[in-house]
């Protein structure tokens, strides 16, 4: 996991609408990346942030414009927790999405 920079408490991340969100702590963690509980600075909204290990993607580029597309169309029906706002790559070219939290009764599709 060269290219992944982990998230820290009361860390800002910017999201390409030019929001911000505030990391809160951890939900959980994956093959894929790791679940942050975050909080929009303007709204005070809590959401979830997936952050990606970016090494484990074949194509990071490709999959990021993919996620922004994902967001542009919307989620096929209200039951998906679907993708709501994509960060801007950081730093350390790691970069995530925001999403409701997971309510209780959901299950991973996969």
């Amino acid at each position: 996991m060269s290219n992944f920079a982990l998230l820290r408490k009361n860390q800002q991340i910017e999201l390409t609408s030019g929001r911000t969100a505030t990391v809160v702590g951890k939900l959980g963690e994956g093959g894929q990346g790791i679940v942050y509980r975050v909080i929009f600075d303007d709204t005070g909204e809590e959401k979830a942030l997936k952050w990606y290990f970016r090494d484990n993607l074949n194509n990071a580029r490709k999959f990021y414009n993919n996620l922004e597309e994902n967001i542009k169309v919307g989620a096929p029906s209200a039951a998906f927790v679907w993708p709501e706002e994509l960060t801007n790559w950081d730093d350390n070219e790691s970069f995530g999405y925001t999403m409701k939290i997971f309510p209780q009764g959901y299950e991973n599709f996969s």
